[in-house]
């Protein structure tokens, strides 16, 4: 209808539809008001409350850093009957209670607070369509990336000789090996079969973008965010990272006369797509409310509030981690051109160091933090992915702590550029330079301008970040140190639906859901857990709900020292002996009786539970 008329019924009629809504009145009638109606017929009610949301200051102000993310990331996604809280939300929980309270937009005209809803809708627009030509530039560069691999192997087939055939294979080989563990690690992390799957045949990075474009969760404990960036990670380090090493000592190692445009071509658009791909991802984890409001100020260097210092900074990261990426596989080209078996020692002492500094700065620890990613093989393959993402993909995420670290992180990339030099010269004054196919002053031109290149974009960074966030890429800063700040600091928790949560109950419940290995102390854990009977009582969210599996981590993980009495008779009630019978137990035995007892029955657990694998293993034998 006319918006004329659409106005004169909403309008006169909205306020009273609030306090006592009819039968139609429901929130999705309300949600397609405030999403699809023209700002000129919305009721003055909605346009101030709307104006009060979005102003620095209101109800959805505070945090600069989240005002900015909340305009141009979280918001960009549709409303939905599941999500988290979008305008309508905001507007039919609170607009009853707001009714009856005074608004710094009272005496604001009609006029203005229409112009002000139209401007935000269009810089709302504008923000999305920029956030939906990132996203889709992204996953074109990966399936770029992906196709010419699949090309240059086949081309490599095409030589018809032995060497040919042999990089083809080994093209292959790389490419079936990353698609197995990126299908392994999303299991892994519980993002369901369906995402599994699309792993598998390499359409990850599509089923990511569906889910941030449509605003669809994630399935497990991760966001779509967060599942995206998880995504990417392992497509450089698992896939474009070494397909571009091992094409580069490929190309390096065959007749000039053989090598094609494409070869060199499929190299270049691998960095590209590296740099591009780690740029994106910076751009989504700190324009992201979840990561922003979850990472207890590690997260935050990038300037949301001013385009242009924001575009200085991801031109920045693409010169830094394009040309950090260019340097190293130049010099890894040289160096294996001479040999080998000098790349793979290197490499080897390499990663030992970095193993061993690592295992310093995070105090003795070495497993990864995530729940599901902290047993034996996926810690070691998460050892050797962080090494391989330094040694040329050094995203700049990985600073955070229990990935690399702020010290190592920046540490590692100073001695990363000053290495470089020392592999061209060893490669140049083997006994076996003759084997490099390249001219000594064309090498050391490539690495002169490529090393420049890395140095100009990580001052482009340093110089247009907010400075606030600098200390974050050098202050030294364990896990267990993180997590302890987090414990003590962070009050305000983001879910992965969109909603929060306030107070230091549900961000510690948060915490739990990371490795138990990396937990605060058990004296720190036990005064916590001392309030378990109220939270049973009030069933709040973080406690109560099943798929953040909060009870069942702290049944299965936390010491038996720490646990309340409530939780160890729970323990010792649904325990069984090695027959499977009830265990008997007394309900009036002294708290140090229970500890003993649930330590015993984790103790036989864990021998029955490894007893039955052994068992398998040996059937599997046989």
């Amino acid at each position: 209808p006319p918006n004329d008329q659409v106005r004169a019924w909403l309008e006169p009629n909205w306020d009273a539809w609030v306090l006592a809504p009819p039968q139609w009145f429901t929130p999705r009638f309300v949600k397609r008001v405030i999403l699809a109606a023209p700002p000129a017929v919305l009721p003055l009610t909605v346009l101030r409350e709307l104006a009060e949301k979005y102003s620095k200051g209101g109800q959805g102000g505070g945090h600069r850093q989240l005002e900015s993310a909340g305009s141009e990331h979280d918001e960009l996604r549709p409303a939905t009957d599941a999500g988290g809280a979008t305008d309508a939300d905001s507007i039919v929980q609170g607009n009853s209670s707001n009714i009856q309270q005074s608004h710094r937009f009272e005496n604001t005209s009609r006029e203005e607070l229409v112009r002000m809803e139209t401007e935000r809708r269009a810089s709302k627009a504008f923000a999305r369509a920029k956030q939906v030509w990132i996203w889709a530039a992204a996953l074109v560069f990966s399936y770029v990336d992906l196709v010419t691999t699949v090309v240059v192997g086949l081309q490599y087939l095409s030589l018809k000789t032995a060497r040919g055939t042999h990089a083809a294979h080994v093209t292959f080989i790389m490419l079936g090996t990353s698609l197995g563990i990126q299908t392994l690690a999303t299991h892994c992390t519980g993002q369901g079969a369906l995402a599994s799957l699309a792993t598998m045949f390499g359409a990850k990075p599509l089923w990511d973008t569906f889910h941030q474009v449509s605003g669809r969760p994630a399935q497990g404990s991760m966001s779509a965010d967060s599942a995206t960036g998880f995504t990417r990670f392992l497509m450089v380090g698992l896939d474009s990272l070494p397909q571009a090493g091992a094409q580069s000592l490929l190309v390096a190692s065959l007749d000039p006369n053989k090598r094609s445009e494409l070869m060199f071509t499929s190299i270049v658009g691998s960095i590209l797509s590296i740099s591009y791909l780690i740029a994106t991802q910076e751009l989504d984890a700190e324009s992201s409310i979840h990561t922003l409001t979850n990472s207890g100020g590690v997260v935050g260097y990038l300037p949301l509030d001013d385009q242009r210092r924001q575009a200085v900074v991801m031109v920045g990261i693409v010169l830094f981690t394009s040309g950090y990426l260019a340097a190293k596989l130049i010099a890894m080209a040289v160096l294996a051109s001479a040999s080998l078996t000098v790349v793979a020692a290197w490499c080897t002492v390499e990663f030992g160091v970095f193993f061993a500094l690592r295992y310093v700065a995070e105090k003795g620890k070495w497993r990864f933090h995530t729940a599901g990613l902290d047993t034996l093989v996926p810690s070691v393959l998460g050892q050797i992915l962080f090494y391989l993402s330094m040694l040329a993909a050094p995203f700049p995420f990985l600073r955070i702590p229990n990935y690399v670290g702020p010290t190592l992180w920046l540490g590692w990339v100073a001695y990363s550029l000053l290495v470089n030099p020392i592999m061209v010269l060893v490669g140049f004054r083997s006994g076996q330079s003759s084997n490099v196919s390249t001219s000594e002053a064309e090498a050391w031109l490539a690495l002169g301008i490529s090393s420049c290149a890395s140095l100009i974009g990580a001052l482009l960074m340093a110089s247009f970040m907010n400075k606030s966030h600098r200390r974050t890429f050098c202050f030294p800063c364990s896990f267990v140190r993180y997590v302890d700040e987090l414990w003590e600091e962070r009050t305000l928790l983001h879910f992965s639906d969109g909603s929060f949560a306030t107070g230091h109950d549900a961000s510690r419940g948060n915490i739990i859901k990371m490795s138990a290995k990396f937990w605060v102390s058990t004296e720190k854990l036990r005064t916590w857990l001392a309030s378990w009977d109220e939270w049973e009582a009030e069933q709040p969210r973080w406690f109560a709900d099943e798929s953040l599996k909060f009870q069942t981590r702290i049944i299965k993980y936390a010491p038996a020292e720490a646990l309340p009495r409530t939780v160890l008779l729970e323990i010792l009630t649904n325990a069984t002996d090695h027959r499977g019978n009830p265990l008997r137990m007394d309900p009036e035995a002294d708290t140090v009786c229970l500890v003993a007892d649930v330590q015993q029955v984790r103790r036989d657990a864990t021998a029955r539970q490894r007893a039955q694998r052994f068992a398998k293993a040996v059937l599997a034998i046989r």
